[in-house]
């Protein structure tokens, strides 16, 4: 063998076994492509080593997809193992189903990889990408012309509303813990029974979906036959097919990680946003109806929820272990086992005893008879060795409502014991939660050390991050920031870069006060693609990745009912705020809460950061402004030295600056002083403005280049706005030491 030959085998041997994560920190990568190839490498070196899961932390950007929607294609067609890529999203679900058929027909391996998509009945079934045969004889890829829902009774309009009313009907029952498959079944005998008589007599039995099928010769009350229902059908297909071991790999939602026969002896390589769907919140009506309906039915213990939260410990424990004796977690029962679910996903619809039995209705009572006081959280929590579900119910009462706060319930899938592999792919997230949420166990893994992060996005993707302000800008409530200034902050990034358009990330409730204000129309001028994006849902949101301009305004904050439900969830019992009351915003958080907050916040931020500037292919540098200091500094290299002047903000008369810009706007030509004093004194309601004070601030206006002042007769001055109005000012200023 040729010394050629030798190295080019050497070459592939290395990159089928990937590099490990020591190896590739020894060097600090600035360039994108070779940031891609090192995530590659260092995916295909995780994927070699099957006795260990791992937390992935791959930057936004940095590869993450290209390397699951390739690589896995490539492996699975080498060897027998079978991959299962968990997302949330439908979009991103969609996307990588889409990335994984391009692969297969552009490398030549349809037929030799297969691959099953299993959709949920609410997406469109045109959104579902589908492989067909092109006119040559090969591949594409290509999707339906179907505006529907999989399950056509649940689809919607343009404006997101149902199409069918039954539907509305279905989703109160699968708040009430039912499934879709529960209902659909329920609707092949007795919907009648169960559903308000308006919707049988309009001619909706069967639903909508099944009248669908019977049109295709599908019966809905045969049991021999296939599903008229085409959600059902298409489940049916998939299921069959992953049990029979023909398929190389599974794309799926976080809910089958619950399903043995989809994920045991396989590779689970779970998105970011999936371990957000392992954690269910249920309000205290919820809890109350569904402990009563339950304890009704087992006719034992105390009559109801508030009884069960005063009963003696004795009858706890006989109610407790009545539960046990009756009811378990789904990994211990067998085919011989009597015993019902603790949580039934496929919960009757309605039984004759009571009005329906609640999913997780087992389960909740159980927890509130067993579940013990925390420290410091104030919240009662449920955790036992032998059940494998945590349930954290806040003893705090909302005073709003008088109500306690909502329920939270986490599942960790407990199939994924059963996993050959597991692998979550999260630039942002802890250890501590994915553990707490999956049940697994994760050894973290990255090309770069945490302190490098920063450094290679900026320079990898030529990004230049510029931090506003030294608040932390709490955008969960919008009265932090006013539409004006909202205004204000985008204008002056424009007027200093001489750009058109900039992107922007705020909260939704900002986004709504901003585009119900009177500056909507000159926001939604600025915006960059007509949009405003919100925090939440962000992850893989290419709106903006080819915006070389971007703005976060403000921070989302959980809220302290949030962070307490974290640390209970995580078992950190510690006070959440600092006794100095005198402390305000977020540096009242302490300790474990202060992480806990951090964690959330600076997660949202970063990947707020970068929804913009993912397209590499631009010759000129992105600029991100930060108007919050919530951001991890480990991962964003901020530049300290660039401010906001917003014209007004903080002044004693509130209105003032506002008004006079106003004014000059609406005036049809130049106004002199005392016009301008007059007209502002007529707008500012509760307030006066002096004639020296309006003067001082037109001249301010003058010398940032706002108002041109000319000369009129004698020493009066004539004011006019230069240009359309502008209510801020980017400068670039040394801030003071701490």
């Amino acid at each position: 063998m040729s010394e050629a030959e030798q190295a080019e085998r050497t070459t592939v041997a290395a990159k089928a076994d990937g590099i490990s994560p020591e190896e590739l920190r020894k060097t600090v990568t600035t360039d994108a492509e070779d940031l891609w190839e090192e995530n590659e490498q260092l995916f295909r070196w995780l994927l070699s080593q099957l006795n260990s899961n791992w937390l992935l932390r791959t930057v936004p950007g940095g590869g993450k997809s290209y390397v699951k929607e390739t690589v896995v294609p490539q492996i699975a067609s080498r060897t027998d193992r079978t991959f299962v890529l968990a997302t949330t999203e439908y979009r991103n679900r969609q996307e990588t189903y889409q990335s994984v058929l391009e692969t297969l027909t552009e490398q030549e391996l349809v037929g030799e990889v297969n691959v099953v998509y299993v959709p949920s009945p609410r997406e469109r079934f045109g959104d579902i990408p589908q492989l067909k045969v092109d006119g040559e004889g090969g591949w594409t890829v290509a999707t339906p012309d179907d505006d529907t829902a999989v399950c056509q009774t649940l689809s919607k309009n343009a404006e997101e509303e149902y199409v069918n009313e039954v539907a509305k009907e279905i989703d109160a029952y699968v708040q009430r813990g039912a499934t879709t498959g529960a209902i659909h079944n329920a609707a092949s005998s007795e919907w009648a029974k169960i559903v308000d008589p308006q919707y049988f007599d309009s001619g909706l039995y069967p639903l909508p979906c099944q009248q669908e099928g019977q049109k295709r010769g599908y019966d809905p009350t045969d049991p021999d036959s296939e599903p008229a229902c085409r959600h059902r059908r298409i489940m049916q297909n998939r299921m069959e097919r992953i049990e029979q071991g023909e398929a190389d790999i599974i794309i799926c939602g976080a809910s089958l990680l619950n399903m043995p026969e989809v994920v045991s002896g396989t590779t689970v390589i779970a998105d970011e946003d999936v371990s957000g769907e392992l954690v269910k919140t249920f309000t205290e009506d919820y809890i109350e109806a569904a402990t009563e309906n339950f304890l009704s039915a087992i006719e034992i213990g105390p009559n109801g929820y508030k009884g069960a939260l005063r009963a003696k410990d004795a009858v706890k424990a006989e109610v407790a272990k009545h539960i046990r004796e009756h009811y378990a977690p789904l990994s211990e029962l067998n085919e011989d086992d009597d015993r019902d679910p603790l949580i039934t996903r496929n919960a009757p619809v309605k039984v004759d005893s009571y009005d329906y039995h609640r999913a997780e209705a087992p389960l909740l009572t159980l927890a509130l008879l067993k579940g013990e006081d925390t420290e410091n959280t104030n919240h009662m929590m449920f955790d036992s060795d032998d059940v494998p579900y945590t349930v954290v119910l806040d003893l705090t009462r909302n005073t709003v409502n008088n109500s306690h706060n909502p329920v939270a319930v986490a599942s960790p899938p407990q199939p994924l014991q059963e996993a050959e592999q597991v692998i979550a792919l999260d630039a942002t997230g802890s250890e501590a939660r994915w553990e707490s949420l999956t049940g697994v166990e994760f050894e973290s893994a990255s090309p770069n050390q945490r302190e490098e992060r920063g450094t290679v996005v900026s320079e990898a993707f030529d990004i230049e991050f510029r931090q506003l302000t030294e608040n932390m800008v709490p955008i969960n409530n919008p009265d932090n920031v006013s539409s004006r200034e909202f205004l204000a902050i985008l204008q002056a990034i424009v007027d200093y870069h001489g750009a058109d358009e900039v992107s922007v990330v705020t909260s939704k409730a900002m986004k709504r006060k901003v585009k119900h204000s009177e500056y909507a129309d000159q926001v939604m001028e600025l915006a960059y693609a007509d949009q405003i994006l919100h925090f939440g849902g962000l992850r893989s949101d290419r709106t903006f990745e080819k915006s070389r301009l971007h703005a976060v305004i403000g921070a989302p904050h959980p809220g302290d009912d949030a962070v307490r439900q974290w640390m209970a969830l995580l078992d950190y019992d510690d006070k959440i705020i600092q006794d100095n009351f005198a402390v305000r915003g977020e540096d009242r958080y302490k300790g474990q809460a202060k992480t806990v907050l951090k964690n959330i916040v600076h997660s949202e931020v970063y990947q707020a950061a970068r929804r913009a500037a993912r397209d590499t292919n631009r010759d000129e540098t992105a600029f991100v402004y930060l108007f919050t200091r919530m951001f991890d500094e480990e991962l964003i290299n901020a530049d300290e030295t660039f401010s906001i002047d917003i014209f007004g903000r903080g002044e004693k008369r509130n209105g003032a600056t506002e008004a006079i810009i106003s004014i000059l706007d609406r005036a049809d030509g130049p106004l002199r002083t005392r016009e301008v004093v007059e007209r502002v004194n007529t707008q500012l309601v509760n307030d006066t403005l002096s004639h020296s004070r309006t003067l001082q601030k037109l001249n301010q206006f003058a010398d940032s280049g706002i108002v041109e002042k000319g000369d009129w007769v004698g020493r009066t001055k004539r004011w006019t706005l230069n240009g359309p109005p502008r209510h801020g000012q980017l400068r670039e200023t040394e801030r003071p030491t701490q």
